[in-house]
């Protein structure tokens, strides 16, 4: 996992997509009782309160199928280790999906396969993994008739990027008045093979990727907001401190957009694992501990960026029994 996505490794997409999958068995549920909301009916189903967990279909003509987690194997152990970190372990998490639910229409002669449902929607894998380790998820293709509906009660939202375009202009702000306060929302590149975070925006798609939360991406958010600027500035990171707002570090509309839409909750951050994981790049890098000032190159990377290195002069302060840094961009 990098600062920008996470990537589904060969392993572990087959691992979950494949043989684990496979093992899993299909239940055709009929549907709603008479009265009670479809959507209602498939956060129940994808549960464990009635049965098994598992991964809710909502096909196209009401009736939904329901693909159960494996039964508990070496190999299913292993592949839930490998689980894509997007979906926080811990608790359980309502997820709904956005994706591709053509083939879950049925008819009595025949129920779709798991190999059809793979096809129509290839993190199928990771989204049963999700569901064996206590999530509740459902699927549903976001038509705008049904979009607000499918997203209550939600705390993460996952879109496959294929959808994108038959989705309503401004879907994002659907699913902020929808889903539950704090939710997440994710984005499935099919072409990058990665799950992104993303964000509201000002942009006329109404999104824009951002960035994951904690101390490290504010680091790398950090260097990447000193780094776009065109003027050289000198940020102090004191652990006795708040970390610095990034709002305050730019002018840029473009940047004021994207920062924003940052997960960060500056009071819940630590300002002292900032400056120990700093201290420890240079280290990695070949500072010694002696050194009061010395060099960061890094790669700044964005998702509508080139990659480019970037330098930066830091400088190491003691005061009152703690490191301070001070971080400038170089010209």
């Amino acid at each position: 996992m990098d600062c920008y996505g996470v990537a589904m490794g060969a392993a572990t997409s087959a691992l979950l997509s494949g043989e684990s999958l496979l093992a899993g068995e299909t239940v055709q549920v009929t549907g709603p009782p008479a009265g009670e909301d479809i959507f209602v009916a498939a956060r129940r189903a994808a549960g464990c309160a009635n049965g098994p967990a598992g991964v809710v279909i909502v096909g196209p003509d009401g009736p939904f199928l329901k693909f159960s987690p494996p039964p508990t194997s070496r190999n299913l152990v292993e592949a839930l280790r490998k689980l894509p970190p997007v979906i926080p372990p811990g608790r359980s998490w309502n997820v709904a999906v956005i994706g591709d639910t053509g083939f879950a229409a049925l008819s009595p002669e025949r129920i779709p396969t798991p190999v059809e449902a793979v096809h129509a929607i290839p993190f199928l894998g990771f989204l049963i993994g999700w569901s064996a380790v206590g999530n509740r998820i459902w699927v549903f293709d976001g038509h705008a008739s049904e979009l607000s509906d499918g997203l209550a009660a939600s705390d993460y939202l996952l879109v496959d990027s294929v959808m994108l375009p038959q989705l309503p202009a401004r879907w994002m702000a659907v699913a902020q008045r929808s889903m539950n306060p704090g939710s997440k929302v994710l984005l499935h590149d099919r072409e990058k093979q990665r799950i992104f975070p993303i964000a509201a925006s000002n942009r006329p798609c109404g999104w824009r990727v951002t960035e994951p939360d904690g101390e490290v991406s504010y680091v790398h958010c950090l260097l990447t907001t000193l780094g776009r600027e065109p003027q050289a500035q000198t940020v102090t990171i004191d652990p006795a401190l708040p970390l610095p707002n990034l709002a305050a570090l730019t002018a840029d509309p473009d940047q004021l957009d994207w920062i924003v839409g940052l997960p960060f909750q500056y009071d819940r951050l630590n300002s002292a694992t900032v400056v120990e994981y700093l201290l420890s790049a240079a280290r990695k890098a070949g500072q010694h501990a002696w050194q009061k000032e010395w060099t960061l190159t890094t790669k700044l990377m964005s998702a509508d960026r080139p990659p480019r290195l970037q330098e930066f002069a830091c400088r190491r302060e003691r005061k009152w029994m703690r490191t301070v840094l001070h971080i400038t961009r170089h010209a």
